[in-house]
């Protein structure tokens, strides 16, 4: 990031001595960001990586000559080009920060979704921990096989940062058998979250029922 400090010309021997200040907090800025433990990317306005930290280089083992310029969707051979976070990223993302007075920061940015959406939901917000902090599926269709491959990044202390992972689904739903499998999946791995065996199926009622009880969870 550049930073450029304009004051009138009477201040010129300001302007000189804060151009240092400047540099000293970049620095310390990207100290910050390569000491960080969980991989994390700095993308530019077209989604190009600007920077990646040491964790990322180390986990996806790739060099910065292999990542960075380089569009989000052509790394490691188009392993992030997913038809859900290109629409999150290029299309929602975009136009609620522009067309509304919206937050920036992870902290008071949420993702949930019920069925087909509540799984993208889920694998969107777990394998992007420092975009969303508040994570939620509503009858879920949530991943399945291998999730240590799906969410490489996904451990006990990377998901002490979430607010909320909330996962609902009813007892009569036939998405009942993956959702308990997810859970158990979480637990296992010692994933804070909330877990919501209710009665119902996969319905408009029950999700209904899910939304009131996750609105007011988030963002306290």
């Amino acid at each position: 990031m550049n930073g450029t400090v304009f004051e009138p010309p009477l201040h010129e021997t300001k302007i000189r001595t804060s151009v240092p200040l400047v540099a000293d907090i970049q620095n310390f800025a990207q100290d910050v960001f390569d000491t960080v433990r969980e991989p994390l990317l700095v993308l530019d306005a077209g989604l190009r990586v600007r920077s990646a930290n040491s964790a990322f280089y180390q986990t996806f083992h790739v060099s910065a000559a292999e990542t960075e310029n380089q569009l989000i969707y052509e790394l490691g051979n188009g392993q992030w080009d997913i038809a859900a976070l290109r629409t999150l990223l290029e299309d929602i993302v975009p136009f609620v920060e522009s067309s509304y007075r919206a937050a920036t920061t992870a902290d008071k940015r949420a993702i949930v979704g019920l069925s087909m959406g509540g799984g993208q939901s889920l694998t969107t917000g777990l394998s992007h921990l420092d975009t969303f902090d508040w994570i939620g599926g509503f009858s879920s269709a949530p991943p399945e096989g291998d999730l240590e491959k799906t969410f490489p990044n996904l451990t006990a202390d990377a998901a002490k940062k979430l607010g909320l992972l909330w996962v609902g689904v009813g007892k009569k739903d036939f998405l009942l058998e993956r959702n308990e499998k997810f859970n158990a999946w979480l637990t296992d791995h010692q994933i804070k979250h909330t877990w919501v065996l209710s009665e119902g199926g996969h319905e408009w009622p029950v999700w209904r029922k899910y939304l009131a009880e996750f609105l007011p969870l988030i963002f306290r």
